[in-house]
């Protein structure tokens, strides 16, 4: 440890170790914390998918089975999803 003497007071350098939970690219300080960093990324990278589809009206060739996957872990759940969006509440733009 080093004492730091500055005419506002002490500072006081330590070495710790901690423990930081890395995901994305980023440090957190908790696995809750590194957790919601991914989901909302996943929501973001699901919005902007969804946006190129809706954009480009047709699903490429070449992610016709990864979109198959998807569509079919959604389909299994049962929940209508036209049914969830109606009931969002809406933005005042």
């Amino acid at each position: 440890m080093t004492d730091i003497f500055t005419e506002f007071g002490k500072i006081v350098q330590e070495t710790k170790t901690v423990t930081v939970f890395a995901a994305d690219g980023k440090e957190f300080l908790s696995e809750a914390e590194a957790r919601k960093h991914l989901r909302k990324q996943a929501l973001r990278d699901t919005r902007e998918f969804a946006r190129y589809i809706v954009g480009a009206d047709e699903i490429p060739e070449a992610l016709m089975q990864q979109i198959l996957n998807v569509a079919q872990a959604i389909q299994a759940q049962g929940v209508n999803w036209a049914a969830q969006a109606a009931n969002l509440p809406q933005k005042e733009k």
